[in-house]
Order: C-alpha cells, then sequence, then structure tokens
C-alpha cells in the first residue's frame, strides 16, 4: 500500500472530489443469446440522431424504444452489463498515543502468582469507586476497605496512590486487593479459603527488568499491546518518545512498533513502567529508530543510530522523515532555466502522494494553482511572525481554504510535481516582513551526543540494536536497519538529512533531479 493511499485513508472524513469526465465502459460485453443486441443498440442510436436531425424528436424516441424492447437482453445479460463497481476501501482507523495513561490499565501478562489489574485511584474518586474500577465485586469492596481501614487514613488518600485487583490465574478467584503508596508503602486486604479478609503490610522488594516487545496495531492499540505482553500504562512513555524523535502522536492501523522498556516489579509482579529505552517504528511515515540517552543530572534526550538529535525549533519538519535535496541558496544555479536564480526555500523529495502537514499553528492564506510553483498553499503564523509557502503540490487536503486554522502537524496537501518542477518534491519556503529567509533557521539545531558520552552510546545503541532487530512481530522477524557510526563531531548544523534517514547528509547546492521556481503571490 502506497504511503499516499494509507493516509489519503486515515484522514476521517474523506471525501472524494467529484469527477466531472462522465467515463464509458471499456469494453462492452457481447450477448449471444437473445438476438443481436449490439446491432439493436447502434439503431436506436442511429435511428434517434436521425430523427433529432429531422425535427422528429418524437418519431426518434418511439422508434428507439421499439428497438430497443426487441434487442432487449435477458435478465443473465443485464447483470452481466452492469458495472462492476470495486469495493469501497477500508479505512485504517488512527489511534492517537496519548500523553496521559488509561485510567484502566487492563490486565498484564500472568505472573508467576497472581493476574493483576490496577490503576491510580484518580482525582476525586472514591476508594470504592476505584476498586470496583479493577474488577472487585460489588459484594467484596466494603470487606475489602475494612481490611485495610487500620492502615490508611481514608481521608487523606492521594490520586496517584493506586489499587490492584489480583486474581489466581486458573480460576480468575479473587485473592487480594493492595493498596499501593509508593514502591515501598504497600497493603494489602487478603481473602482466605472461607471468604473472609484480613489486612497487612506488604514486605516490598523492587526489581526493574528490561522487557523486549513488538506488535503491528490490529483492532485497537491497547488490544495489540496486550497480545505483545504489554499494557496501557506504557502508551505516555511511547508518545513521549514519539515526541522526542519528531513523530505524530499516533498509530496507523498496520504500522509496526518494536519497543525496549523497563518494567518495575513488585515482589515479582508488575508494579509499573520505567523507562523506554529503544523504539523502532515501521509504518505509513516510513521507518525510524532511537535510542535514549540519561545525563548524570537526570535528564534526558533521545538519539538516532548516527547520534544525533531530532530537530527543536518552532517549526516542524512538513514531510516527516523526507530528505532536503537542496536547501535555501541566493546564488543558486537553476536546473532548468540554467541562470543564476535564487533558491527561496528548501527542497524536501518524497514520492507523489506523501503527505505534507503544517509546521506550526496557523491560519491559511490561499490554496489553488500558482503557475509555475503549481498548486500552491500559503499559511501565516501569527505568533511567529511569519509565512510559509508549499508549492508544487499534487493535491490539498480535502476542505481547505483560505481563512481556516490550522494546527501544527495537520494534513494539508500531498507532494506532487505541479508546475515548473522535474520530479515530487515539496519546496517549502518562509517569509518574514515580506522577504525569503532560510526556513532551516526556524527548525532549529540538533544536536550530538556529548562527546564524553559518544563511546559509551556507540556501545549502547549497538546493543539495544541488536535487540531490537530480534524482536519478532506476529511471528515474523522484520528487516533490520543498518545504521552508521556516529559522526565525530558533537554538533551539528540545522538542516542535515532526516535523523530517520539512513543515507549520509545531502550537501548544499541544487538536486539536478528537482526544481523550484519562484513562488506566485
Amino acid at each position: 500500500m502506497s504511503v499516499e493511499s494509507e493516509y489519503r485513508r486515515a484522514e476521517l472524513p474523506f471525501e472524494e472530489e467529484p469527477d466531472p469526465v462522465v467515463r464509458m465502459p471499456k469494453r462492452m460485453v457481447t450477448l449471444a443469446d437473445d438476438g443481436p443486441a449490439g446491432v439493436g443498440l447502434r439503431l436506436v442510436l442511429g435511428v434517434a440522431l436521425l430523427g433529432a436531425a429531422l425535427g422528429g424528436s418524437l418519431g426518434a424516441v418511439g422508434l428507439g424504444i421499439v428497438h430497443a424492447t426487441r434487442a432487449l437482453p435477458s435478465p443473465v445479460a443485464l447483470a452481466t452489463l452492469a458495472p462492476v463497481l470495486p469495493a469501497a476501501p477500508t479505512v485504517p482507523a488512527v489511534y492517537a498515543l496519548s500523553a496521559v495513561a488509561s485510567a484502566d490499565a487492563g490486565v498484564v501478562a500472568p505472573g508467576p502468582q497472581f493476574e493483576t489489574a490496577q490503576q491510580a485511584i484518580g482525582v476525586g474518586r472514591p476508594l470504592a469507586q476505584a476498586l470496583r474500577a479493577v474488577g472487585v465485586p460489588r459484594a467484596e469492596v466494603g470487606r475489602a476497605i475494612a481490611a485495610l481501614d487500620r492502615f490508611l487514613n481514608m481521608r487523606a488518600l492521594q490520586p496517584d496512590d493506586r489499587v490492584a485487583a489480583m486474581r489466581e490465574p486458573g480460576t480468575r478467584t479473587l485473592l487480594r486487593v493492595e493498596y499501593r503508596r509508593a514502591a515501598t508503602q504497600v497493603w494489602a486486604a487478603v481473602r482466605d479459603d472461607v471468604g473472609q479478609w484480613r489486612g497487612e503490610r506488604v514486605e516490598v522488594v523492587m526489581r526493574t527488568e528490561t522487557v523486549r516487545a513488538g506488535f503491528r496495531v490490529e483492532g485497537s492499540v491497547e488490544a495489540s499491546l496486550q497480545a505483545a505482553g504489554l499494557n496501557s500504562e506504557v502508551v505516555p512513555r511511547i508518545a513521549e518518545a514519539f515526541a522526542a524523535m519528531d513523530l505524530p502522536a499516533r498509530l496507523l492501523a498496520h504500522d509496526v512498533l518494536r519497543v525496549v522498556v523497563e518494567e518495575e516489579r513488585m515482589n515479582g509482579q508488575f508494579f509499573r513502567y520505567g523507562r523506554v529505552l529503544a523504539v523502532d517504528y515501521r509504518g505509513a511515515l516510513g521507518r525510524r529508530r532511537g535510542y535514549l540517552v540519561t545525563y548524570a543530572s537526570g535528564a534526558s534526550d533521545w538519539f538516532d543510530g548516527h547520534g544525533t538529535s531530532w530537530e527543536r525549533g518552532p517549526l516542524r519538519s512538513p514531510v516527516p522523515s523526507a530528505r532536503i535535496t537542496s536547501r535555501f541558496n541566493p546564488r543558486r544555479m537553476h536546473p532548468v532555466l540554467h541562470v543564476i536564480k535564487p533558491h527561496n526555500g528548501v527542497d524536501w523529495a518524497a514520492p507523489t502522494g506523501t503527505p505534507v502537514y503544517a509546521p506550526a499553528e496557523g491560519v491559511v492564506l490561499s490554496v489553488g494553482p500558482a503557475g509555475p510553483s503549481g498548486n500552491l498553499i500559503r499559511v501565516r503564523h501569527p505568533h511567529l511572525g511569519v509565512e510559509t509557502g508549499y508549492c508544487h503540490l499534487s493535491r490539498f487536503a480535502a476542505g481547505l481554504h483560505p481563512g481556516q486554522h490550522v494546527r501544527v502537524h495537520q494534513l494539508i496537501g500531498y507532494i506532487g510535481t505541479t508546475g515548473r518542477s522535474t520530479g515530487p518534491h515539496l519546496h517549502f519556503s518562509v517569509k518574514r516582513g515580506g522577504a525569503f529567509i532560510d526556513p532551516l533557521t526556524l527548525h532549529g539545531v540538533r544536536r550530538g551526543v556529548p562527546a564524553a558520552l559518544r563511546d559509551r552510546f556507540s556501545a549502547d545503541a549497538r546493543q539495544r540494536g541488536s535487540e531490537l532487530d530480534q524482536i519478532a512481530v506476529n511471528g515474523e522477524t522484520l528487516a533490520p536497519i543498518n545504521e552508521v557510526a556516529p559522526p565525530p563531531s558533537g554538533l551539528l548544523v540545522p538542516g542535515t538529512a532526516d535523523a530517520g534517514d539512513v543515507s549520509a547528509p545531502e550537501a548544499d547546492g541544487p538536486d539536478e533531479s528537482l526544481d523550484e521556481p519562484d513562488e506566485a503571490d
């Protein structure tokens, strides 16, 4: 499935633009059962045209009816003549990766003793309601709370405190309820064989394990996570990694995600997720792999296999995962006109139909054809004091119109090669005060791993990369991503090749296969 069709179907709702041309079938079926239908149809048309020419419209209609009746095919033939319409394409679902954990963490994979469901109490929710939410039967809620009452001040419960219902894996009989205030502050209500509950303080042993899992999004993110042995509490951690890797916080149906994540276990049971250490994404946005680096201060950042962070700045990439083939250059030799002509923007190379996104919040100024610029969109970003332009688009997002407000990373169009262009690409420009400026100055600087951590990062990245490559998805081993050693410098200039692309950064100057004219205002 192409990138265009994947994203085109993912935009909900999607309304196909009406085709003003009515096309006839490419071939007609020959009828063999009920007379020379082909001759009869031609005679109908001929007589109708002759009657119209002579002014005998009524006679032409009547004669046509007679011949049409004589040449009427059988019901089977009529069914054969009916055009076979293609089935409506299935629209792949889009799943947002929320930065806040789901209220219901779900049931995690069975541990050595219990099957556990847990969640935070939340703001303003009574303890009884929280216990019901993790599956404690209504008849047992009061008894479990009474058993915990001697340990807990019920007026001082905190929203971040957690409750857990723990069941015997085979029979799913509820055996204990735990109240967890911190990793080492745990109290339990234990149910004995005769159904009586007693309270106790739990001696806690905490251990952190590294878990490797992968899944293809099928049905829902939650169902796919559970099939991989994870639960929805890992979603906020993945969303944070996606934001650092300049990916939108969402997944499409059929996208593939593999992660290496820390899992904190309490007395052998799942307690919560720690850090996501490595991510491998493959889907409609292409491929992207990242590794977490934690500094001595406790702060952390994400880097690709080159040891390079993703861009930070007021503008995001309009075409994630695309590579830059030509930069802003006031003295560029034009690849089509062969004269010195300013290149007033940046070219991003990608196949026709690749989605183009708004790099920041703004208001659409214009949408339509613009001479050499081809299909052009212009967007004003008042909070940045700039205007952005998007040239050579194959088409625009459904319903996009001047005056419309767009949010950051909202779909606005699709890459093409309209106007004066020799290949599919996006020419992206930025104006400030009516003058063109280098767009890459607003994309931020992409940093390299600090020199003091580079050797350790290289070793960790090789290890984590090997772990990611070994994760099978639905029994399938995926082709590895070939990553190169990190570049020697500690800092990279803005606008190097996208970190998700494993090719070397492009040099400044034109790409002979692509072109960009001045924008038509």
